[in-house]
């Protein structure tokens, strides 16, 4: 499911301000002897202080666990990406990582990527075809990731030209290709840290390959601090520090008040709202849409779900429109991989039967060939054994756990025992075990039922 939320846009940049000495008619006089020239003085830093609702778990761009608008921000000012999306949302080769990408056979499909030889990350080892490969394995492995379909389908990536150039092959024709590979990670510098994928990158981001590098992260603080990265290979940033400062509402509209913050992105939340209403047109805001994904994933390892009956009758059973209607009414439908449903180009891929759209006569086949059978009451039981399973969401995502409430919810109504849990993010997403905690009453976003 496809969720829109309300976020004010960040958008940095500098202004350069010119003045000019207005001109009047005067009688002539002698000019002044010559004074001696003033000391010189040091050129005044120029730094952006940013106001965010909060720093996120860690900063890997490709983890749920992770994902964050300050994540976002890192990855976009940090790392390298071989294609970005312009201002109107078609995404362009970013020619400062790759100076070409394109389909080069379609037996196997492949794609050719030619790297900029400029390109390196600030440890001073270059933006390379390792990479591409530690990407690639990460997300075809690792659980919680965000996009990883794509690099399912990848089958080899191949290095050539001592690493300045990378062939990708995939299993089939992947249209979508263009949206890989963005935020690519250092992989001299991650492949054998302890933690790699995760861990490493949750006190910041160890080396840069963009315009700003990560100075410090201090979550005592609740700041995230950004310099100009000085190894940049291309047009150097204009400015000399960002700080990323997390705040509260009233903290956050003082701020603005009084010039101590620049920039704020927070979310449009009705706390947020009231408290900058008094600032009235001393500030500028506008809503800055920002598409995200919510996935249900169903766990095979273990449990009742290790049968594939009964995941696709859990499948069939979901109406994916009536849970969108409940948490987010104004969400777009995510029928397919790659581009979001506001996107130009969009297509929907998903069938037309199960799990797109609820099937119940389906879902009943597949768990009496699973053994179930259904009571009286209209619960689902194996022999003596009622269906239970556990719906798990990030407690820090309120939206994902108005999404369990709501998948069991409905799971509720057709028989099967829910019980919905809500562990930290972090843990939920890279453990294989965490804790039942069940969702606070300040965790939920839906009303009462």
């Amino acid at each position: 499911m496809t969720g829109w939320g309300r976020r004010t846009l960040l958008v940095l940049g500098a202004c350069l301000l010119t003045l000019a000495a207005a001109c009047t008619n005067a009688p002539v006089v002698q000019p002044a002897p010559p004074q001696p020239a003033p000391p010189p003085t040091a050129v005044r830093a120029t730094e952006v202080v940013v106001g965010v609702d909060d720093l996120g778990a860690g900063f890997n761009p490709h983890l749920l666990a992770d994902r964050s608008p300050v994540t976002q921000a890192l990855s976009t000012l940090v790392l390298p990406s071989v294609f970005r999306p312009d201002a109107s949302g078609a995404l362009q080769l970013d020619r400062t990582v790759a100076t070409s990408a394109e389909v080069t056979s379609t037996s196997p499909f492949t794609v050719s990527y030619e790297l900029n030889v400029q390109a390196s990350w600030s440890s001073n080892s270059p933006i390379a075809a390792e990479d591409f490969v530690y990407l690639w394995q990460q997300m075809r492995s690792q659980p919680g990731t965000i996009d990883a379909e794509g690099y399912r389908h990848v089958t080899d990536v191949r290095s050539r030209a001592g690493g300045k150039a990378v062939d990708v092959v995939f299993d089939e024709p992947y249209p979508q290709w263009q949206h890989l590979f963005g935020g690519l990670l250092p992989a001299q510098i991650l492949k054998d840290a302890p933690g790699s994928w995760s861990g490493a990158l949750q006190g910041g981001l160890p080396a840069s390959g963009g315009p700003f590098r990560v100075v410090t992260v201090d979550r005592a603080r609740g700041e995230v601090t950004l310099a100009r990265n000085d190894l940049y290979w291309a047009t150097p940033a204009t400015l000399d520090q960002i700080v990323l400062r997390r705040m509260g509402p009233q903290t956050l509209a003082e701020g603005l008040r009084v010039g101590d913050v620049d920039v704020a992105m927070p979310t449009s939340a009705p706390e947020v709202t009231k408290a900058l209403a008094p600032l009235g047109g001393a500030i500028t805001t506008a809503p800055a849409p920002r598409a995200t994904v919510t996935d249900l994933a169903l766990r095979s390892d273990y449990g009742p779900l290790s049968d594939v009956r009964v995941r696709q009758a859990v499948g069939a059973l979901l109406d994916r429109e009536k849970i969108r209607a409940a948490v987010a009414p104004d969400a777009l439908p995510a029928d397919a991989f790659g581009l979001a449903p506001s996107q130009q180009g969009y297509a929907a891929t998903a069938p037309a039967g199960a799990p797109a759209r609820p099937d119940p006569a389906t879902a009943e086949r597949l768990l009496t060939e699973a053994g179930y059978t259904r009571g009286a009451d209209g619960a689902w039981a194996l022999g003596n054994t009622p269906l239970g399973i556990v719906v798990a969401a990030g407690a820090e995502r309120g939206t994902d756990v108005d999404v369990a409430e709501a998948v069991a919810d409905q799971l509720r109504a057709a028989g099967i025992e829910v019980q919905v849990v809500a562990p930290p993010a972090a843990d939920l997403f890279t453990q294989r075990a965490v804790a039942a905690i069940p969702p606070t009453t300040t965790t939920t976003h839906r009303p009462p039922r």
